[in-house]
């Protein structure tokens, strides 16, 4: 019974993990968006450093999902 609950607790942590990884990248994701929209530069049109945000944030959290589910599928 001892294994079981070892392994519940390695799983739960796991999950843990994941989840604060992922979370992590989007509020760092977000925080440079913040500061990159604060310092932009005047001949940035707001529509391109937009639409450049949105695509960095995708594929930051894009990632983050990806490496969540291999750790998650992982064997061991």
């Amino acid at each position: 019974m001892t294994g079981l609950a070892a392994q519940r607790r390695r799983g739960a942590l796991s999950i843990l993990m994941i989840v604060t990884s992922i979370a992590a990248s989007v509020a760092i994701s977000l925080a440079m968006d913040a500061v990159l929209l604060l310092l932009r530069s005047s001949t940035a049109a707001p529509v391109e450093i937009l639409v450049g945000a949105a695509l960095f944030n995708g594929t930051v959290i894009l990632q983050s999902l990806v490496g969540g589910i291999i750790e998650w599928r992982r064997p061991g």
